[in-house]
């Protein structure tokens, strides 16, 4: 799971952990797939660490079924702002 943050600019991001079980690679065509597959284009995507992301998206909307995605993991100690 992941967490999700709401933005002044009216964005919402998701933070992201890498599963440990997982490649790098993997993962990001995992989510890619995802993404593709429910015809949602992030407006952006930083990395903040080797295994942690963030995903913004336009709308809420898309940040939470992004949140299900199954490929994602919730990161420890982030909280909804």
């Amino acid at each position: 799971m992941a967490k999700i943050f709401s933005t002044a600019t009216a964005t919402a991001t998701v933070f992201v952990m890498r599963p440990p079980e997982i490649s790098l690679g993997e993962f990001l065509a995992e989510m890619r797939s995802w993404l593709d597959s429910k015809k949602i284009e992030p407006i952006a995507f930083k990395s903040i660490s080797r295994d942690e992301y963030e995903v913004s998206f336009k709308s809420f909307d898309e940040a939470y079924l992004f949140e299900k995605n199954p490929i994602v993991i919730q990161l420890p100690n982030q909280h909804v702002i």
